[in-house]
């Protein structure tokens, strides 16, 4: 675009001086032809020449050709248009397809077996960290607490006794050493208890939105079966894999954009949040994070 101005305008100025240097011409010759003494004539002959510049047939033909000069001039003239020249940015693009992620995505999985009988959100809810997904049945993991709470109990009380004995010389190092072992144990099984039973309610690792529930109310979950997916949208990235050769093009905090056809005319402004280092050999690509900017929430993951 800027070269077509900068062309446009050399011409616009090339042309008027050309015309004014042709017309320049004409008329100094229409002088010396007509109303100057040529040199080497005489005197006499100015005059006739004179005369005959007055008579009605001369006219004519002066008419004349002013006229055909006037329409040979208007003939080569041609339309410009006169622009200035300006100091403009040049761009060079590399044009990739992606989908539309986000940094914080998480699969949410329980770390026990149990039946769901409660769940706390759907698709589509906004949740904070920490928040309820669901719980599952927790009668057995309370019985189990109970169970581990009493015998740290009386595991406590026989260190108490073993101790008060070892004071008064009617028990052995060995003896009280072995109940405090115990003792131990006893706390550590009473905890891991509480950690289960605290583990039925399933919550959100991460503020964001429910974008899946795999789980239905009544059904068994295992360890190994995802039961949500939480997204964060406070961050949407996109991630692209460019040729080898464009390493030396790209940059940390480039500047780029991403356009979607399903939100047509709209441009999103972004740029590059971080470039990995190595190449994969087998396509021979390397891997580039684009952080995009939607102040709007308009794009989603997943939008291609």
């Amino acid at each position: 675009m800027n070269l077509t101005k900068i062309y446009s305008g050399e011409l616009g100025k090339l042309i008027p001086f050309v015309m004014l240097i042709a017309l320049a011409n004409v008329s100094m010759t229409a002088c010396g032809e007509n109303g100057m003494v040529k040199e080497g004539q005489s005197d006499s002959s100015a005059v006739v020449n004179s005369d005959s510049a007055n008579s009605p047939d001369s006219a004519s033909l002066a008419d004349s050709a002013a006229r055909v000069a006037g329409e040979e001039a208007e003939a080569r003239a041609v339309p410009v248009v006169v622009a200035g020249v300006e100091r403009g940015e040049v761009y060079d693009f590399i044009l990739q397809n992606a989908s539309v992620d986000t940094e914080d995505a998480v699969d949410v999985y329980s770390r026990l077996t149990g039946e769901v009988v409660e769940l706390a959100v759907e698709e589509g809810t906004r949740v904070k960290k920490g928040a309820l997904l669901c719980r599952l049945d927790d009668e057995d993991y309370r019985l189990a607490l109970e169970m581990v709470k009493v015998a740290y109990e009386k595991s406590k009380a026989e260190y108490s006794r073993i101790e008060a004995m070892y004071g008064k010389q009617l028990a052995s190092e060995k003896e009280l050493q072995e109940a405090g072992f115990n003792l131990e144990q006893s706390r550590i099984d009473r905890e891991q208890k509480a950690l289960n039973l605290r583990r039925t309610r399933v919550t959100a690792p991460i503020a964001g939105v429910v974008s899946n529930r795999h789980i239905k109310l009544g059904q068994r979950v295992t360890a190994s079966s995802p039961l949500f997916r939480v997204v964060s949208l406070d961050e949407k990235i996109t991630v692209i894999h460019l040729p080898e050769n464009e390493t030396s093009r790209v940059s940390d905090g480039q500047r780029a954009y991403l356009s979607t056809e399903n939100l047509p005319g709209e441009r999103f402004e972004a740029h590059i949040k971080r470039i990995s280092p190595t190449v994969d050999p087998e396509s021979g690509t390397f891997k580039v994070t684009v952080g995009l900017s939607d102040p709007e929430s308009l794009l989603r993951p997943g939008m291609f």
